[in-house]
């Protein structure tokens, strides 16, 4: 029953987006090139343009000057090498040596926030240390800052 909900659905979306399609064509009204989709200027398909390399920094940890976040709730951007610290595993973080809370204020770097935690604290109202599964491969979300131009600017948020 599911399989044929599901073929039905499909079909049906096929079938209305077909017929908007030849009903703007046939108003006369324009369709989006592929060129025209996003901020390359030429076909996805035909591309040939070499990116700027991105220059991500050497300065050891507590040294690197940290980007402002793209938007308020943004992950970080790391500020300093990571090249020394890779890979990271399921039984080796070298993040966790200087980011844990209980670590982080006496080395000066940022303490990973009680959102990375599987549980905050325990029945007595100790804090736990121990990084959700989801959260324990850090540069999944937080990656090291590069200095490239983007190709548009952010307006993210700004009014």
């Amino acid at each position: 029953m599911l399989k044929q909900s599901l073929a039905f659905f499909i079909g049906t979306m096929i079938v209305v987006g077909s017929s908007l399609y030849i009903t703007a064509t046939i108003a006369g009204e324009k369709t989006i090139a592929p060129e025209e989709m996003g901020i390359r200027k030429q076909s996805v398909f035909t591309e040939q343009t070499q990116l700027p390399e991105a220059k991500y920094p050497d300065t050891p940890p507590g040294t690197g000057k940290k980007f402002s976040r793209a938007y308020p709730t943004a992950p970080p951007q790391i500020p300093h090498s990571i090249k020394d610290f890779l890979p990271i595993t399921a039984k080796e973080n070298a993040c966790l040596n200087c980011h844990m809370p209980d670590v982080a204020k006496d080395v000066g770097a940022t303490p990973i926030p009680p959102s990375h935690f599987k549980r905050r604290f325990s029945k007595t109202g100790k804090p736990l240390y121990k990084i959700a599964g989801a959260n324990y491969y850090c540069v999944s979300c937080h990656t090291p800052q590069a200095n490239v131009k983007p190709p548009v600017e952010n307006v993210f948020g700004k009014k």
